[in-house]
């Protein structure tokens, strides 16, 4: 995430999987209930929680996913400059 302001579940701007997930299934949980016993205040922030969750869980991976292209296009150029040294 560049340069955004998003805040995650954690409060922080830095995605978590773990945080992700745990606000994901807390979601379908809250969801599930509010299903159950008609609550609908209950059933809506289930399903926002989830969503969220579902959102920080993507974009870890996503960030993640930048960071290996990264580091592995540093690990080639050293590997390639290194033969010359």
């Amino acid at each position: 995430m560049s340069g955004g302001n998003t805040k995650f579940t954690t409060g922080s701007s830095e995605p978590k999987k773990s945080t992700g997930q745990y606000h994901s299934v807390k979601g379908n949980l809250v969801e599930a209930i509010g299903n159950t016993t008609g609550a609908t205040s209950w059933r809506q922030s289930g399903s926002e929680e989830h969503a969220a969750g579902e959102a920080e869980v993507n974009a870890a991976k996503a960030k993640g996913y930048a960071e290996g292209t990264g580091d592995r296009l540093t690990g080639k150029k050293d590997s390639v400059s290194g033969c010359y040294w």
